[in-house]
């Protein structure tokens, strides 16, 4: 049939017909005479088959063949040259002509022929340039794990920054890290890996970085190495952090014994927070109670369901913790709480009276949480009451500021809760606050102003008995330089009176009794 072919008019049938046979040698030698620009193309693919076959001297012939004769002009040379290429790798590897073979795909920048001649070299058990291959591929697990298999710890340490997905190489490298003593390399292996437990061994066994391993424990919450750090904390006397990884560790008792013994209970309540067990809460309560801390033992009591042992605790506490005990009696609605603290707050028995006793500190300040009290609980007109009162008797006293104090809080307090302030209230408080504006307005020299403060003060001297003299002295002085003599002359007549004109003070003495005198004239 070739010879009818190559004598017809038409004499390349021959070459088509041998080619699509795929008879390779038959088609070269045709290309050869007929077409040669053929030769390149029917070459790679003679070559293809051969490697196939596993004839790779063969093979790596023709490759080389169609690579010369291929002119690399088209899209499609070029294709089939990186075929040649690819293919000339391959069979210079499987010929044992590795440092070529690598050579080609290297420098083909092909991740699947690399990962192709990684895999030639791996059943040949030539590990280390698989690996690299295997790396220029992309493939960074397969590279690192036959790395780590060649105790080549330090090509694979790079890939293992880029590996995330695969914690069982990294736990591989990480042991093999720390079998060789590199305890800060294999940490960060361990902990890609997700075994925080060794993280926190080798951190405090090996790196000696405490902080690092409590870090870790916060975060991850592991049982084990919360137990691995509490026990290195008692060892170290750090005996808080104890109690709060014994805590983590789920050894509630173990945790009690240390703070009771090293006097961390503050730190155990702290850790323990809401979680705490009623049991938990009373036996603390207890440890409180018996150190004198009133305070922490009453909110511990509260907590474990002991409302009226929490009051008690409260009261005997004093200070700030009757704010607390305000709201829990506000909380509970019991009227045996609610009597039990107001009678503590007036200071007194059922029966008794606390009007017109000294106003001290503590007087002010139970009548202050007493005010808290009834607003609490509704009773926003006895608060306002018992607020009149107090600033009344430390009007009386002198004591202005806590007065003014008293009455502005509790006036506040009314408002925000959407009630208007009783009349006797805001008149005492209008008379509180001209007295203290004055000294301002003398400072700025509003003697207008200071002078109209002062006569409205002076004209309820009644309620300010431990300074009448002075204040009406003041006003005196006042009126006459704001230009209000007459009523200047009215509080000097005044205090001509005889039993305020012994008290005058020397220095305006003479001078209020010649006011005095020149008007009687």
């Amino acid at each position: 049939m070739q010879e009818l072919f190559l004598r017809s008019p038409c004499p390349t049938a021959a070459l088509q017909m041998r080619r699509d046979l795929q008879h390779w040698p038959q088609a070269l030698s045709l290309a050869h005479q007929l077409d040669p620009t053929q030769v390149p193309t029917l070459a790679c693919s003679y070559a293809q088959q051969l490697e196939m076959r596993g004839e790779y001297g063969s093979a790596r012939a023709y490759y080389q063949q169609a690579m010369q004769a291929s002119e690399l002009q088209t899209a499609q040379q070029h294709r089939q040259h990186d075929t040649c290429v690819a293919g000339m790798a391959r069979t210079s590897l499987h010929m044992g002509d590795t440092k070529q073979g690598s050579a080609l795909a290297l420098d083909s920048n092909s991740p699947q022929l690399c990962q192709e001649c990684a895999q030639i070299l791996e059943a040949q058990d030539k590990q280390q340039d698989a690996a690299e291959l295997y790396e220029r591929a992309g493939l960074h697990d397969r590279a690192a794990t036959i790395y780590i298999q060649a105790r080549a710890f330090a090509l694979a340490a790079p890939l293992m920054a880029l590996i995330t997905h695969n914690p069982k190489l990294q736990l591989e490298f990480a042991k093999a890290k720390e079998s060789e003593g590199s305890y800060a390399e294999a940490a960060v292996a361990y902990e890609a890996a997700g075994d925080l437990d060794n993280v926190v061994r080798l951190n405090l066994d090996q790196l000696k970085n405490p902080l690092k391993a409590a870090a870790i424990v916060r975060k991850a919450g592991s049982r084990d190495a919360a137990q691995r750090l509490a026990q290195y904390c008692l060892a170290a006397r750090d005996y808080q952090a104890a109690v709060e990884f014994l805590l983590m560790a789920k050894q509630p008792q173990q945790a009690f014994d240390v703070a009771q013994t090293h006097g961390q209970m503050d730190a155990y309540v702290r850790f323990v927070g809401s979680n705490a067990s009623k049991e938990d809460a009373v036996r603390i309560a207890m440890y409180y109670e018996a150190r004198g801390n009133f305070d922490a033992a009453a909110q511990l009591y509260y907590q474990s369901g002991q409302p009226n042992k929490a009051l008690l605790l409260y009261m005997q506490a004093g200070g700030d913790s009757l704010r607390k005990a305000v709201d829990l009696v506000a909380k509970e609605h019991d009227s045996a709480l609610t009597q039990q603290l107001t009678q503590h707050l007036e200071g007194q028995q059922p029966g008794a009276s606390s009007e017109g006793a000294p106003v001290t500190e503590d007087t002010a300040a139970n009548t202050t949480y007493l005010v808290l009290l009834y607003m609490a609980l509704g009773r926003h007109e006895e608060a306002a009451e018992v607020a009149v009162g107090l600033a009344r008797r430390a009007q009386e006293a002198g004591n202005y500021k806590m007065a003014h104090a008293q009455l502005v809080s509790s006036s506040q307090r009314l408002r925000e809760r959407g009630q208007a302030c009783p009349n006797q209230l805001m008149r005492t408080l209008l008379l509180l606050h001209s007295y203290i504006l004055v000294k301002t307005l003398v400072r700025m020299a509003d003697h207008q102003g200071a002078a109209r403060m002062l006569v409205r003060v002076a004209r309820n001297i009644t309620g300010f008995p431990k300074h009448v003299v002075p204040i009406l002295t003041s006003t005196v002085i006042e009126c006459q330089r704001a230009d209000l003599k007459s009523t200047a002359f009215e509080y000097a007549a005044m205090l001509m009176r005889p039993e305020y004109r012994d008290d005058i003070n020397p220095a305006y003495k003479r001078k209020i009794e010649a006011m005095v005198r020149k008007r009687d004239k």
